[in-house]
């Protein structure tokens, strides 16, 4: 759970080691060409005649090109702009092009990057692509080259346990059952057991309650400018910093008598917009348009002495946020 500090990275950052220019770089917003990039698959180094990109601090490579040396099989819906990784695993992943969302199984995560389409290739981020492949991912900075090895299945013994397997490998029992789809700790010896945990997996505490947030944002502002979701944002974490509130995101959301949206059930229901959830990025991230503020109203449409009494921080969109 996230308590009283803004925590939340996913993916690792490659910025710092890499040179970016060149022409091809208009063609995906936000991305620049990184030149000089090499990519190196189980020891074989396969060079892209594609451009390979950095966006965001992390590196991006056409998603075909990767997916091929690992037998995965793709399937792209040019309507819903989504496309279906299914892993020789039996993973089931689907991104959709410039969304921080992501389907894995059957679940929904938040990413913290998003892929994009150049002239009809879908990039994504290179590090998530290992994770659900089943690989490792090693940047060397010094050669700029990205070294993918895939991970072999743990196979498990007579005298296995889940916690035992976890320790070996560093990894926390819950992180194991969770890419594995296990319902309970018990193992069966012979069977095989993934041991490459996707980001999003390890972050998931951290990932609910920014999912959380963006519902929150989306009921109480969904239609305000960015700003004002942000701002919506911001008081939420400004409570969870309070001495005078619960430390956690969901604690804080779930307050009594604090947040409509949390206790008539919408919450339970919403499914929040890409500015929702960006907007929820960008407040844990500690982004303060109303900065110091614990409330915020419709001034058009709620009034009482309590809110009267509160020293006004900023006016954004239809909203008055005040502390």
């Amino acid at each position: 759970m996230i308590r009283k500090l803004p925590i939340f990275t996913l993916t690792a950052l490659f910025a710092a080691a890499i040179m970016v220019a060149g022409p091809h770089a208009r063609t995906a917003s936000a991305a620049e060409v990184a030149n000089g990039v090499h990519i190196v698959v189980a020891g074989e180094e396969t060079n892209s005649q594609l451009p390979i990109y950095v966006k965001e601090g992390s590196l991006y490579a056409p998603l075909s090109f990767i997916s091929a040396k690992f037998g995965a099989q793709l399937h792209w819906d040019n309507a819903q702009k989504q496309v279906e990784i299914v892993t020789p695993l039996g993973d089931k992943v689907v991104y959709t092009a410039r969304k921080y969302q992501m389907q894995a199984n059957g679940k929904t995560w938040i990413t913290d990057v998003a892929p994009f389409v150049v002239d009809g290739r879908t990039y994504l981020p290179l590090r998530s692509m290992a994770e659900w492949l089943h690989a490792d991912v090693t940047w060397n900075a010094a050669k700029k080259t990205a070294d993918f090895e895939p991970v072999p299945l743990y196979t498990v013994q007579e005298h296995d346990t889940l916690e035992s397997i976890a320790k070996q490998y560093c990894l926390a029992p819950e992180w194991i059952k969770e890419v594995n789809g296990l319902t309970s700790a018990e193992l069966t010896a012979g069977a095989s057991l993934k041991i490459v945990i996707p980001s999003v997996i390890r972050n998931k505490e951290a990932n609910e309650d920014m999912y959380l947030l963006a519902k929150l944002i989306d009921a109480e502002a969904g239609n305000e400018p960015l700003e004002g979701q942000i701002a919506v944002g911001n008081v939420v974490m400004n409570r969870v910093h309070s001495e005078r509130f619960p430390d956690t995101i969901r604690d804080v959301i779930y307050a009594q008598n604090q947040f409509t949206p949390a206790l008539n059930g919408m919450l339970d229901s919403i499914e929040p917009k890409e500015s929702a959830i960006i907007a929820a990025k960008k407040a844990i991230a500690g982004e303060a348009p109303a900065k110091d503020a614990l409330y915020f109203f419709n001034p058009r449409t709620s009034s009482n002495d309590f809110l009267d009494s509160l020293d006004v921080v900023a006016d954004i969109g239809s909203h008055r946020f005040a502390k």
